[in-house]
């Protein structure tokens, strides 16, 4: 029995069913080959060729897991029609229709199930490099460099200073310039002994030293009025002795005490009373006189009934009297003119005279406390103890410029004697002039309670 030849019909569904079958492969492998693509690349979402969607993080460096591959295997309906992919379109292939057969088919095809194809595997994706981060990391190592640059350049400019300042020589700071004394003025009465002749002499000359020239002789001490016109001395001529007043005006001598112990008169401040001190008692105990010029009168200053025992007594501005108070204590004290409320601003046995500044804030004294004569000063409440000088010389017998501002004394430094100047703080001691002869010494023939050298002695400025 012969096979009765194939229908055309059959051999049309074959073909159609073959066709088909290609078509699943190849939409198969294209949306395979997207998944592969879609995971290299950064992009997302991707949607497949058959409508599922594939998700990757982007700089991720693990590769997709199993479940996520097979997610990308496409399943197949024969009923169902292709999905269209969203991002990138698929061509679709469209089946030729054949004619509907007018008899049901004799045999029945089964579609054969399409190989399952193998996932290719997926290379491990390159990280994503952060360009913000790379851009930071290189401004850091920028920032490192410059300061590490800097910090060298430094260190390398220190280094050239210290050499440079090493071997260049160092600088002395400047000091600040000290201030000029100030310009004396005026003239400067001062005795001077002659040990030829064993006695003294008075003289005067300009505080530069010009003009000196000898206005008495046989006489010291010498105090000048405020006016210039007298001048009040202490004589040591035989016939003489006592304290008397010269003129300038027409030269005369005017004899006031007769008492060979009497010394060291000053002036008041309104020139009508001399003061003065005297051992003329039989004690010899120095007491303190005030003898009034027009009166041509003296009293003893007392306060009270106690008497003012004391030496080289001077005037304060104000009418009061500083001295050298050697009883009932030993030291500088300070009263009023006629001796009364006497009181003691500065203990010291061997201070002696006080002179009080103009203004009335300080007197200024001389004294051995710290081992020879130097010059010292104390406010008139006793406050304030200051040394002036300082030397191995003899400094002494101190008197006050017209503005308070300046000192003259007389010293023995460099071995002989002279007229010096300093600030009334002790600064710019400076020697004026040389004495034409020595100022200490021991009038011939005279007692110890007569005559007891330069330390009873005193000079006198006047503008």
């Amino acid at each position: 029995m012969s096979t009765p030849p194939s229908s055309p019909k059959r051999y049309t569904r074959q073909s159609l069913a073959v066709g088909l079958m290609i078509l699943l492969l190849a939409c198969t492998l294209i949306g395979g080959f997207l998944a592969v693509i879609e995971y290299l690349t950064p992009l997302k979402p991707v949607t497949t060729a058959f409508g599922i969607v594939a998700e990757r993080n982007e700089g991720a460096s693990t590769p997709a897991s199993a479940a996520a591959v097979s997610q990308l295997r496409p399943t197949f309906t024969p009923t169902a029609a292709l999905l269209a992919p969203t991002s990138t379109p698929a061509p679709t292939l469209t089946p030729t229709p054949s004619p509907a057969p007018t008899s049901p088919p004799t045999a029945t095809f089964t579609p054969t199930a399409p190989p399952t194809a193998t996932p290719t595997a997926t290379p491990t994706p390159t990280p994503t490099p952060d360009l913000r981060a790379t851009e930071a990391a290189q401004a850091q190592a920028t920032v490192v460099v410059l300061a590490t640059a800097r910090a060298q350049a430094t260190a390398r400019a220190r280094k050239t200073t210290t050499a440079k300042a090493k071997a260049a020589p160092k600088k002395k700071p400047k000091s600040t310039p000290k201030p000029r004394p100030p310009r004396l003025k005026g003239r400067v009465a001062f005795p001077v002994f002659d040990p030829q002749r064993g006695t003294y002499d008075v003289y005067i000359a300009h505080v530069d030293g010009s003009g000196l020239q000898q206005i008495i002789s046989e006489a010291s001490q010498p105090d000048w009025r405020k006016d210039g016109q007298v001048m009040a001395i202490r004589r040591w001529k035989s016939d003489e002795r006592g304290l008397a007043v010269l003129s300038f005006v027409d030269g005369q001598v005017q004899r006031l005490t007769t008492f060979l112990e009497d010394a060291r008169p000053r002036w008041s401040p309104d020139g009508g009373d001399v003061i003065f001190f005297s051992r003329r008692e039989s004690d010899r105990k120095s007491r303190i006189y005030r003898y009034a010029i027009n009166g041509h009168s003296e009293i003893v200053l007392k306060d009270g009934l106690n008497v003012a025992f004391g030496e080289s007594p001077s005037w304060t501005p104000d009418g009061h009297v500083a001295y050298r108070q050697i009883f009932p204590q030993t030291g500088i004290a300070i009263m009023d003119g006629y001796g009364g409320g006497p009181t003691l601003i500065l203990e010291d046995g061997s201070a002696t005279a006080p002179a009080v500044s103009p203004n009335g804030r300080y007197v200024v004294f001389m004294s051995q406390r710290d081992g020879n004569w130097e010059l010292y000063r104390v406010k008139v409440d006793g406050s304030g103890l200051r040394r002036l000088t300082k030397n191995g010389a003899n400094d002494g017998l101190p008197v006050w410029s017209g503005d308070s501002r300046s000192i003259l004394f007389v010293s023995d430094r460099g071995g002989s004697w002279g007229m010096y100047a300093m600030s009334a703080g002790g600064g710019g001691q400076r020697l004026l002039f040389t004495l034409p002869g020595p100022i200490d010494g021991h009038v011939a023939r005279e007692p110890d309670f007569v005559s007891r050298g330069w330390t009873e002695e005193s000079i006198s400025w006047i503008p």
